[in-house]
């Protein structure tokens, strides 16, 4: 017996119904279930949780987006369905906000931005992604948003299927899966009824223009005695007096994860001290001989006490922040008496603007003659200011490669008979009289529940599966994290007064 259930109440199922699954968007399935004699109390809620049952097993758990009763007549034992619209549960990923800001292991950003549903009672089934750190800055986003975002830097394929189970993969693991069904001229599968190809265009480029991207550089000047070496200082060195106010040409991020993440991605060993911001001057006037720092020393992050941020404290000197950015430097104001000379400069968190052209040099001559005589395709990336790390930068530029073939990329598969396929699963094709043949990834299923079942199943090769998610990309955007300092939480609390009325017999 299949029915429906919610609050500890069961409802029989009447009619025919659609379970609807899909990795690529959040999908709707209609119900339409028994409603006789049923009163006000037993209607749902939006986004309650709501479970079909077959002989007291789950198959699949929606949320309540709307409901329909039918036109009602003056009779209280007339027959009553009640038709329920329910949202699958990647839904959910939509209702729940996090913040996430630092550097974690690209696995503990995944699970911080999951967490919100764990608490629901979502499980990860599988998370195969690749180690390493990641610098993230996600401001009261949605679950979705993040994991999108990841999606596009670090070529990941996620799910949340019928049951709350959470999937996330890279590509390459994905399609590095075993087939979970071989299809070929040879062998004819059992319920399969037809195969439908079809083509999608895909955003194809061999070559990628990226524009205002903010990248990591170490900046730093040194003079000694006659000799001055620099590479791209953040000011021209020079006598410094009294209420002098310089300006850098590059600006520093002067935050502790961000240091320590250039810590994690340095190779020279033994060294123990990098700098956020370095300045040594020379007072020879009163042979004094300043270091003012914001570094990380033996994995502990520290600020010279000659160095404020207000110009209230009359320190040597004071930190100009960004108008917007609270770890974003921009220069300094000088308060010594003396004058001081600039021995040296340095930090290893300075941010530059970079253009930068992404060239698939393979994908180019494989192309010559046949899109173009060049063979070249170019697109350009806008990256709305965001701050990278130049690894960073590549691996999410590289995510936005992809391969240009005449193969079909799309095809839709149909079933009277269950096969136990899922979402994600692989299914190899190579039948080429029909014009199809490599991997293909299941990313959508409908299922039909009548008189006889019906399975349409929708796939989906490489290139459009790392494309789908390119619609997210240009939401991106460096957060302010001066916010982060702003933020009110307010418990809200309805107030309701309660009048009582005592009533008193005399005598």
């Amino acid at each position: 017996m299949t029915y429906l259930e919610y609050s500890n109440k069961k409802f029989k199922i009447i009619d025919s119904y659609n379970i609807n699954t899909s990795s690529r968007q959040v999908t709707f399935s209609d119900i339409k279930v028994d409603f006789t004699n049923r009163t006000l109390e037993d209607l749902p809620i939006k986004y309650q949780e709501v479970q079909i049952k077959k002989d007291n097993t789950v198959i699949y758990t929606g949320y309540v987006n709307s409901f329909t009763l039918p036109a009602m007549k003056q009779s209280d034992n007339e027959f009553r369905e009640l038709e329920i619209n329910l949202l699958s549960p990647m839904q959910m990923a939509t209702n729940k906000v996090v913040t996430i800001i630092g550097t974690y292991t690209l696995e503990e950003v995944i699970r911080r931005a999951l967490s919100p549903l764990l608490l629901d009672g979502f499980e990860i089934k599988s998370l195969n992604v690749r180690d390493g750190q990641k610098t993230v800055n996600f401001l009261m986003q949605t679950t979705e948003f993040v994991m999108n975002s990841l999606s596009n830097s670090e070529s990941l394929w996620w799910y949340i299927d019928e049951n709350k189970s959470i999937y996330v993969n890279s590509i390459d693991y994905q399609f590095g899966l075993l087939p979970k069904m071989t299809l070929t001229h040879d062998k004819k599968v059992e319920g399969l009824l037809s195969i439908t190809p079809s083509v999608e265009a895909v955003n194809y480029a061999n070559v990628i223009n990226v524009k205002n991207a903010r990248v990591y550089f170490d900046s730093w000047y040194y003079s000694h005695y006659d000799e001055k070496i620099n590479n791209k200082p953040l000011f021209d060195a020079r006598t410094l007096k009294k209420g002098d106010s310089i300006d850098f040409k590059y600006p520093i991020d002067i935050s502790e994860n961000t240091i320590r993440r250039v810590k994690e991605t340095t190779n020279n060993e033994g060294m123990t001290e990098y700098y956020n911001f370095s300045l040594s001057l020379a007072m020879y006037s009163n042979n004094y001989f300043p270091v003012l720092e914001i570094k990380l020393d033996n994995d502990n992050y520290r600020i010279s006490s000659d160095i404020s941020f207000s110009e209230e404290d009359k320190t040597l000197i004071t930190l100009k922040r960004d108008e917007f950015f609270k770890n974003l430097i921009t220069g300094f104001t000088y308060n010594g008496e003396s004058e001081a000379t600039v021995e040296s400069i340095r930090s290893q968190t300075a941010l530059e603007y970079r253009t930068m052209k992404f060239v698939n040099s393979q994908e180019i001559e494989l192309n010559k003659g046949k899109i173009t005589t060049s063979g070249v395709i170019e697109k350009s990336i806008d990256m709305n200011q965001r701050w990278f790390f130049a690894d960073d930068l590549v691996a999410e530029v590289r995510s936005m490669m992809s391969n240009n073939s005449n193969q079909t990329n799309i095809l839709t598969l149909e079933f009277d008979k269950n096969k136990d396929l899922k979402i994600g699963d692989i299914i190899n094709v190579n039948l080429p009289k029909f014009l199809i043949q490599g991997e293909y990834i299941i990313t959508d299923i409908v299922y039909t529940h009548s008189s006889i079942e019906n399975w349409k199943i929708s796939l989906r090769s490489a290139d459009v599966v790392e494309n789908y998610i390119d619609i997210f990309r240009e939401k991106d955007k460096q957060e302010i994290n001066e916010q982060i300092d702003t933020i009110m939480l307010s418990d809200y609390v309805e107030e309701k007064m309660r009048e009582v009325h005592e009533v008193v017999e005399n005598g």
